[in-house]
């Protein structure tokens, strides 16, 4: 055992240039050709035929020395070594090239970083709530196109959320921008009108307050708003005392009543605040409006191959409307793309 480490040792430190092995090697060398040239000479040979006769016996005296830095190092990291010293010495001498490679890599690099960074936050990474895999988006379909893929209507949405079977709840949001003014500068913050009931029915507790209550649904409730943490935490310096004050929203008053957990976010868009949204009862009848994001979650005992069956996926009837305003529609369920394959898509 002590005979292999040493035999290391003695490779690693022929790996890094050992300079007085290589001069006791030399003086080795010299010493065998100085006694052959002497042997020589002694029979009568002159010195100069001597010293080419002591070299041809002896032989290569530039392959023995390669032999030997071979037996002490580690050939392939020093040949890696020497490869890489030519290669920075070949783009030191071409410096444009060197220049466009460099640019070459950090753009392929960024990208990469960036695709991953994407694909990671919407495909890989878990939803951030209980049961991920109970929940489904919903859509319509133009039974026209097979391919075809709608956001609901209001009043389409009102029929499935009283009429489904499969679903414990459903709920819905779309996205709008709200310009934020009041204490600090003027700000547009990108904001979702959420129904009352998408916070339970993710199962998302907030990180300080609470969520909307149900009449807050109502079109004429309070404004009342949750903001996200970031937003809190950006613009209002993480006051704890936040919760129950009044901010200024399209120059209207709305009074905060939460602030999201840290990670909550809706299809991978970081919204700054939420808002209730809030259905008329012409909202409620108006199946051509095609704007709202449904999600559900599916009811106990419920698989999600029970809610994909044209049995139990709820038709939507021809209403008397205009037909410009209407599908020929049926409801479409679906999971996101990562949760059908194991992983989450973030909502």
């Amino acid at each position: 055992m002590a005979h292999y480490l040493r035999a290391l040792v003695a490779r690693l430190r022929g790996l890094f240039g050992d300079r007085r092995a290589d001069r006791e090697f030399d003086d080795e060398i010299e010493t065998h050709l100085r006694l052959l040239t002497e042997r020589y000479v002694r029979q009568g040979i002159t010195e100069d035929e001597a010293i080419r006769a002591a070299r041809r016996q002896f032989g290569n005296v530039t392959l023995l020395k390669e032999v030997n830095r071979e037996m002490r190092g580690i050939r392939f990291i020093e040949t890696l070594f020497q490869d890489l010293r030519y290669g920075v010495w070949m783009l030191a001498k071409n410096r444009v090239f060197t220049f466009v490679a460099i640019l070459t890599l950090a753009f392929g690099i960024g990208a990469n970083t960036a695709i991953f960074s994407l694909v990671e936050a919407v495909l890989l990474r878990p939803l951030p709530f209980p049961e991920p895999d109970r929940l489904v988006m919903i859509w319509e379909d133009d039974l026209g196109k097979s391919s075809f893929r709608g956001n609901p209507a209001p009043g389409n949405y009102s029929d499935l959320k009283a009429q489904n079977q499969v679903f414990g709840d459903v709920a819905a949001f779309s996205g709008t921008s709200m310009n934020l003014t009041g204490d600090g500068e003027p700000e547009k913050i990108n904001a979702q009108a959420v129904t009352t009931n998408l916070f339970p029915l993710l199962r998302s507790k907030p990180a300080l307050g609470r969520t909307f209550l149900e009449e807050e649904g109502r079109p004429e409730a309070g404004k009342v708003v949750l903001i996200s943490y970031g937003l809190w935490h950006r613009r209002f310096g993480g006051d704890p005392d936040l919760i129950g004050k009044e901010i200024l929203l399209n120059d209207q008053k709305f009074t905060v009543v939460g602030v999201a957990a840290a990670d909550f976010q809706l299809l991978g868009k970081g919204g700054g605040l939420w808002i209730p949204a809030t259905f008329s009862q012409s909202d409620l009848t108006d199946r051509g409006s095609h704007y709202l994001t449904v999600i559900a979650r599916l009811k106990a005992g419920v698989t999600l191959r029970q809610a994909l069956l044209p049995a139990t996926s709820l038709p939507l009837p021809a209403r008397a409307v205009p037909p410009a305003l209407l599908w020929p529609s049926s409801v479409r369920v679906s999971r996101p793309p990562a949760l059908s394959q194991g992983a989450a898509r973030r909502i």
